[in-house]
């Protein structure tokens, strides 16, 4: 392997800047791939334990290995969603094909990792979380989606996944069953769609344990983000709540998405910075749980998202989405949330 980059990093944790540096390893091929990245928090906010961040990842096409002490990511500097953590982690993760015919393509995964000295569950920002967890999951992950020419999103085809899971931690054990589908159809307008979102899991263990629920709400995208923009039609997400809002021992719940044409400029901009496209959608989701003091609750939300597509630097994509849903919980109104995000290449 040899340098392929580095450079100075400005990166966040607890929505507090940290200052650093980043550097990347690489063989010519990229098929073994290594990155690090230091940082300091150096403002009071960040009390002196947790100033110092690391994050080491060595990937190969089929293994990721990942040790991070203090977690740091810049994005925390642009919340709601919060991706740092306290604490050390050590994480073994692989990915291997068993299909590759794109876009039809079936894989399976899986996980193993130990976390150290945590304040909050790894996967939910706003859950007091036990100190120590082990922690390992398995599962197939299947897609097979496709567009028409000029599409801008997935106009028609299918999706599934499925894993199982545990968490240990304090002498207990804390199995947990996923599955979700995706099903979609085009419609007579031009690039335009219609699409059932559908996800359900169960947990057990402990029931009043953190570990033995799953945690939902909100649409969790971030001001400045660089995941999909579209958020909503995440089984964590359910846009009309706060984040982590939703406890479920068990839950089941159907999102239905009509994505409608998309509307094209051709000639708004110059060719540093121009304008691609502007995509609507409406969704409505429902969902069922059972909360982990064993009551039983129904969810609603119904809203839509705007997505405005544009390039800069001659070849930079980026998207700026806005949107609102309004939530309701067993019949009543809860509030509207509102969104506005920058989906960064």
């Amino acid at each position: 392997m040899r340098f392929d980059a580095h450079y100075p990093i400005v990166s966040g944790y607890d929505r507090s800047p940290a200052f650093g540096y980043y550097l990347h390893l690489a063989d010519p091929l990229q098929f073994r791939q290594f990155s690090a990245s230091l940082a300091v928090s150096p403002f009071n906010k960040v009390h002196g334990g947790e100033r110092l961040h690391a994050n080491l990842e060595y990937q190969t096409p089929n293994w990721k290995l990942t040790y991070w002490h203090n977690l740091a990511d810049v994005y925390d500097l642009a919340g709601p969603v919060l991706r740092s953590r306290k604490g050390d982690a050590v994480i073994a993760s692989y990915t291997r094909p068993l299909i590759y015919d794109p876009p039809r393509q079936l894989d399976v995964f899986g996980s193993a990792s130990a976390f150290f000295g945590l304040k909050q569950l790894p996967g939910a920002q706003n859950i007091a979380s036990p100190k120590d967890i082990r922690s390992a999951e398995i599962g197939l992950r299947y897609t097979n989606t496709t567009k028409a020419l000029g599409g801008v999103d997935h106009e028609k085809g299918i999706a599934a996944r499925i894993a199982a899971a545990t968490d240990q931690a304090e002498g207990h054990f804390y199995p947990k069953l996923y599955g979700g589908v995706d099903v979609g159809t085009s419609l007579p307008w031009d690039n335009s769609s219609a699409w059932l979102y559908a996800h359900a899991g169960i947990a057990g263990g402990q029931r009043l344990s953190p570990l033995a629920a799953y945690y939902l709400g909100s649409f969790q995208n971030n001001y400045f983000d660089d995941r999909s923009e579209k958020r909503y039609r995440e089984a964590e997400s359910f846009p009309g709540f706060g984040i982590d809002e939703i406890a479920a021992r068990r839950f089941a719940k159907v999102t239905g998405e009509l994505n409608l044409p998309p509307v094209r400029f051709a000639e708004v901009g110059t060719a540093a910075f121009y304008l691609s496209y502007l995509r609507p959608a409406v969704f409505a989701g429902a969902m069922a749980t059972e909360a982990p003091d064993g009551s039983n609750h129904r969810y609603y939300d119904v809203g839509g998202q705007l997505d405005l597509n544009f390039t800069i630097a001659l070849r930079l994509p980026m998207v700026f989405s806005v949107g609102a849903a309004a939530g309701f919980g067993d019949g009543h109104y809860r509030k509207t949330e509102w969104l506005a995000s920058l989906k960064i290449m």
